[in-house]
C-alpha cells in the first residue's frame, strides 16, 4: 500500500459528521437554556421578579428572544454544516476566536476564562475540527480514492 494513495473510510466520515452535528446541536440546546435562565433569574429577587414589577409577558418575551438568537445561530451553522463542511468549521473557528477577542478586550478573570474554554471554546473548537476531517474524508471519496470501512457499499467485508 502506497502511502500518498488516497483512502477514506464511510464509516468514520459518518462518526465525524455526527459528531460534529450532535456538538452544535448540544451547544444549541445548553446556551438557550442559560439565556433563559440567566435572563428569567437575573436579578436579587431570581423568579420572583414579577413581585418586583416587571410583567410577565415582557420578561418571558425578552428572554425568548434572546434564546431565538443562539437557536438560530446554531441552525445556520447546522444547515451550512449539511452541506458546506468547511465553512462551517469557519464559522465554527471564528467564534472561538471571537470568544477569546472578546474575553482579552473585557479582561476577564481566570476562572471565568476557565469556564468559557471548557463551555464555550472547546465544544466549537472540536466541532470544527470533526466538520474539517469529515469534509477531508468526503474529498477523498470524491477523488476516487479506496474505501476503507469495513461496512462498504457493495457489502460488508471479509
Amino acid at each position: 500500500m502506497a502511502i500518498t494513495q488516497r483512502t477514506y473510510n464511510t464509516d468514520r466520515m459518518n462518526i465525524y459528521r455526527l459528531g460534529a452535528r450532535a456538538f452544535v446541536t448540544g451547544g444549541a440546546i445548553f446556551w438557550t437554556m442559560v439565556v433563559l435562565a440567566g435572563v428569567l433569574g437575573a436579578n436579587s429577587e431570581g423568579w420572583f421578579r414579577v413581585a418586583a414589577g416587571e410583567p410577565l409577558p415582557s420578561k418571558f418575551t425578552t428572554a425568548l428572544t434572546y434564546a431565538f438568537v443562539w437557536i438560530a445561530i446554531a441552525a445556520v451553522i447546522f444547515i451550512v454544516g449539511l452541506f458546506y463542511e468547511n465553512v462551517a468549521a469557519i464559522l465554527l473557528a471564528a467564534a472561538a476566536v471571537g470568544a477569546v477577542v472578546y474575553g482579552a478586550s473585557m479582561q476577564w478573570e481566570p476562572v471565568l476564562w476557565f469556564i468559557v474554554i471548557l463551555f464555550i471554546i472547546l465544544p466549537i473548537a472540536i466541532s470544527a475540527i470533526l466538520y474539517v476531517l469529515a469534509a477531508r474524508e468526503q474529498a477523498a471519496e470524491d477523488a476516487g480514492g479506496k474505501d476503507t470501512a469495513y461496512h462498504t457499499p457493495e457489502g460488508v467485508k471479509p
